[in-house]
């Protein structure tokens, strides 16, 4: 089966509530990258889990990845997020998703960055809450923050 299409099944999957909470499992991630000179939003996201030669389907559901980024985003609007290409980690055994959006106003005002540029990554703990770990420079120390979701 076809990368594009397992992505596509695990969307319709997705849609479903119950089926949505079963594939936002432990481990699940999302990284992406705000910045204060452009509206862009560039990340990555985790869409599944190789077991063998199967792909599992695992991963956020876009609304939630959604609210993510418009919680940590001055302007708390996200654009339409546009799908880019997928890549196969093997050593990892995960399948990752490119993707980009828009958002105004770069990082929130709650983020303390110096730099005007952050990396957050979101991570699904064995407890269910979302960990989000912000990387950024602040007078010319590259910091991290963690707080849970």
């Amino acid at each position: 089966m076809k990368l594009r299409n397992i992505f596509a099944a695990g969307c319709l999957l997705l849609s479903s509530p119950l089926l949505a909470n079963a594939q936002e499992q432990e481990g699940v991630w999302v990284t992406y990258y705000l910045k204060a000179e452009t509206n862009a939003v560039t990340g990555l996201m985790q869409i599944a889990v190789k077991d063998g030669k199967e792909a599992i389907p695992a991963s956020y559901s876009m609304n939630r990845i959604e609210r993510f980024i418009s919680e940590d985003c001055a302007g708390g609007k996200v654009g339409p997020i546009t799908l880019g290409k997928q890549k196969t980690k093997r050593k990892w055994k995960f399948i990752r998703q490119e993707f980009e959006t828009t958002c105004s106003g770069g990082p929130h005002s709650s983020i303390p960055t110096t730099t005007g540029r952050v990396q957050v990554q979101v991570k699904r703990q064995a407890d269910g809450r979302d960990l989000a770990e912000y990387f950024y420079g602040q007078n010319g120390n590259m910091v991290t923050t963690t707080r849970y979701r």
